[in-house]
């Protein structure tokens, strides 16, 4: 079941889910808008070099952060952003990261593994790429995407406790 925007407003009052900043403002229907946050990395492609020019699903590539109120996304790049938001779930919700329509209908490509697991406290990190022929500025504490909270049947047994719990600021 998909919480909806009253469920989350009562939610969010009783600390059962935690964002931080937050703005009643931001609750839609069915969701809540998380802004771009001031934090970001950036591929450094030479890195990829070691590997013949050619990225893997088993080599690492090397990011360089970031911090900045502006960035611009040139043409057909990606690069890792965060939200201004943390938030915080219990063991009985899990929510879903989407990018938001009037973005993506600009070329701008918000994606990430799209799931947060029971129990995960932190900033979102965002993968963005523009796909567009043309360079796309964002600008931090605009609304970049928007999560989706779904109530489990029951309680999770094991929640999240993997490499990007706590997390702040972009991470690879």
């Amino acid at each position: 079941m998909i919480l909806a925007d009253s469920d989350i407003k009562k939610h969010v009052a009783e600390g059962k889910i935690i964002i931080t900043p937050y703005d009643v403002e931001n609750v839609q229907s069915a969701t809540v808008d998380f802004r771009l946050g001031n934090s970001f990395r950036i591929p450094n492609y030479d890195s990829a070099d070691e590997y013949h020019g050619m990225i893997t699903l088993d080599n690492k590539i090397d990011y360089h952060e970031v911090k900045k109120n502006e960035i611009v996304i040139l043409p057909k790049h990606f690069i890792l952003g965060t939200t201004l938001e943390t938030l915080g779930l219990p063991n009985y919700l899990s929510a879903r990261v989407d990018g938001k329509s009037s973005i993506g209908r600009k070329g701008l490509f918000t994606q990430n593994a799209g799931h947060i697991g029971p129990g995960f406290n932190g900033e979102i990190t965002l993968e963005l790429y523009n796909a567009n022929d043309l360079p796309i500025k964002l600008v931090a504490g605009k609304p970049i995407c928007q999560i989706e909270f779904h109530i489990l049947f029951s309680p999770a047994e094991k929640v999240y406790r993997g490499r990007y719990q706590g997390q702040m600021g972009a991470q690879v």
